[in-house]
Parts: structure tokens; sequence; C-alpha cells
């Protein structure tokens, strides 16, 4: 099995000169030994979107799309692929997995309409209509955020390979998805993707709970709203997936959730990786 790792120096720069030595790997409490590592820059990357449109949150996205579309530029890469999700009162697809930047950019450009953008994507909320008035309302509120998370990850990231990461744009408020943040994690787990999340400005900082537990349990990164742009954020994204280690071990027994921890011997260094990952029965 491997697991993904990214290494910072104290002043969160990446770290690139790390050995097998340097590491040390527990699963489920118990020391493994770890048989291989590399140090993976240039393997294939699949990146996934998830954009909330919900309410004003698209003047976001109108106000940032340039930034947005300079990450893909700067990231994407040949043999990369990219999808892109919105979110509202339901979960949309815009744009399916590809690897053409003009089809990205175009979708970030058709994301501006809001909910009327994309086709619908994963478990859709059941819709109801008010008796007293002609309104159709769905049943999952507001914003379906965590149904868009655990769609990307058990619709589109679990099919591929390689290196996989998901970054989500929201304000961090989900208002009645039906499936909980626990099954989010679950999936993006199976998937072995790594979380990123860019909060809206927003001003309460509340709402970034369960952004911070999606990026802390799959070893990625939570921002918060940026005192002026938002170019350094995407920069230290786009750093943070280009300079990754892999490394290899021979899991421990057991089907289910096992607990997972990677840690540095080295004190100059800070370590990230998904927090556990599923294990199948055996057969």
């Amino acid at each position: 099995m491997t697991v993904p790792v990214q290494v910072s120096t104290l002043d969160g720069s990446a770290a690139r000169d790390l050995t097998r030595d340097d590491f040390e790997l527990f699963d489920n409490g118990e020391p493994r030994a770890i048989e291989s590592v590399w140090h993976e820059t240039d393997l294939p990357l699949t990146l996934g979107l998830v954009i909330d449109v919900s309410g004003s949150q698209t003047e976001w996205v109108t106000a940032h799309r340039a930034t947005i579309s300079e990450f893909l530029r700067r990231l994407l890469r040949k043999d990369d692929h990219a999808f892109l999700v919105a979110v509202g009162t339901d979960v949309k697809l815009i744009t399916d997995l590809t690897g053409s930047l003009p089809a990205l950019l175009a979708g970030l450009q058709e994301a501006e309409r809001g909910e009327q953008a994309g086709a619908p994507f994963g478990d859709q909320c059941k819709k109801v209509t008010m008796r007293l008035q002609p309104i159709v309302i769905s049943q999952c509120g507001g914003t379906a955020l965590w149904n868009a998370v655990w769609s990307a990850a058990k619709l589109k990231m679990q099919l591929v390979t390689g290196r996989k990461a998901l970054l989500i744009l929201s304000d961090g408020i989900d208002t009645g998805s039906t499936h909980e943040i626990p099954q989010a994690v679950a999936e993006l787990h199976r998937a072995e993707t790594v979380a990123y999340s860019i909060q809206y400005p927003r001003k309460s900082r509340r709402s970034s709970v369960g952004l911070q537990r999606l990026a802390e349990e799959t070893g990625g990164l939570r921002f918060l709203p940026p005192e002026g742009s938002y170019e350094q954020v995407f920069a230290r994204i786009e750093e943070d997936l280009r300079n990754q280690y892999v490394l290899g071990f021979r899991p421990s027994e057991g089907a289910g959730y096992h607990r997972l921890e990677v840690r540095a011997r080295r004190a100059d260094v800070r370590v990230r990786s998904r927090s556990g990952y599923l294990a199948a029965a055996a057969r």
C-alpha cells in the first residue's frame, strides 16, 4: 500500500531532501516498516474542483475567475486531468474529467450562472412542492456541500489512479446534505484523495470547521479568507501538489478503518498525510 505525504519546512516551503530514514509510519498504533519512498513530482494528477454557487457565492467566482484560471494554467500539465462540480441546492457536474484547459476555463465561466449551470451529478435531493404556494424546494436546504464532496470522491476519484486532489471553494456552510461529513471523509479515504479548501470571505470563521476537518483528515490544507489576494493561496496549493513524497508499506491485518500516522524524525520539517484508510475484507 502507498500513502502520499506532504512535507514542508518550518517556513511552509516544500522539503525536497528526505529519505526513508526520515519517516516513521504507524498503522492502528503499530509501527510498520517503510519499504519504499519516492519524491513524486511528475506523476499525472487528477484534480477536482467543487465550487459553491449558492446564493451570492457566485459573485466570488466571478471576481476570482481569472485567478482560478491562472492556477489551472500553471498547475495542469500533459496527462493531467480535472473536472468541475458546482454545488447549490443540488450538485451539478459542469465539466467532466478532461485534459483540455479550454474546456475547464469554459466551465468556470459556466459556473457563474449559479444554480442554472451543469447537469445533475450524484445523489440528488428530493424536491417538495409547498401546498400553499407553487414553490418547489429542495429537501437538502440551501447548500448540499457534503453531497458534492461525497459525489466527487465516489463517482470520479475512485475511478482513477495516480495523484488525486479535491479543491473545495466554499464558505463551508452545509445546510442539509443527505450525506454527512463523516461519509464524505470516508469516500475521500477510499479514493485516496487529498482535500484542499479555500473559504470564501465571511464574517464568522465558525463555518470553516467542516472544511478544516476535510483537509486535516486527508492530509491537505484549509485556507481562511486572506487579507488581500488569493494568488498566494493558489500558489501554496500548487507547490504542495507538485512536491509530494509517496511511502510504500505493508498494511496491518484486519478489515475496516485503520488509523494511519506518519511522523518525521527530523525536527526541521512538518509532515501531513491522511489520517487513515479503509481495508477490504480478505477473500
